[in-house]
């Protein structure tokens, strides 16, 4: 990977991040920690985070994912969370955008997440998960429900 591309493909993705996402810098959120693992492979994570939690993009193949979490808490998929969250009655599958050929994903999750960050935030603030193995199993239920 040439360091100009990897530069480059950086420039582009903290562009998007702060075109799309600007309702969490207005919320106190700056850049953590940001890489480029590969332009041909389109892979790369930027982590955000504000005083007590933490947003993590990852991308690969044109797939993102956003999780939501904190050091003590750990972290979990945004659509995962927001189906824990909902008593495992709010199922939002992967076809909502994450595929960027589909549509702009940046922006249908920008708009996904900032439907439900006070949702987060008040429940990593508060007693979530009630045990981490709990969460965690809620996230494999919900992944099970993709997979068939």
């Amino acid at each position: 990977m040439s360091e100009t591309a990897a530069i480059s493909k950086e420039v582009q993705v903290l562009e998007d991040i702060r075109k799309y996402f600007e309702f969490l810098f207005e919320r106190g959120y700056v850049i953590y920690s940001k890489q480029i693992f590969s332009v041909e492979f389109d892979a790369w994570e930027v982590v955000l985070k504000n005083q007590d939690f933490f947003i993590k993009f990852e991308e690969e193949k044109g797939g993102l994912d956003l999780s939501f979490g904190s050091p003590s808490k750990g972290f979990m998929r945004i659509r995962a969370l927001i189906y824990y969250l909902s008593k495992e009655r709010k199922f939002i599958g992967l076809g909502s955008g994450c595929i960027s050929f589909l549509r702009n994903h940046m922006e249908t999750e920008a708009k996904l997440l900032q439907q439900y960050i006070d949702k987060f935030e008040a429940s990593f603030g508060g007693e979530f998960p009630s045990t981490i193995e709990e969460a965690k199993l809620a996230e494999d239920r919900y992944y099970r429900k993709i997979t068939g």
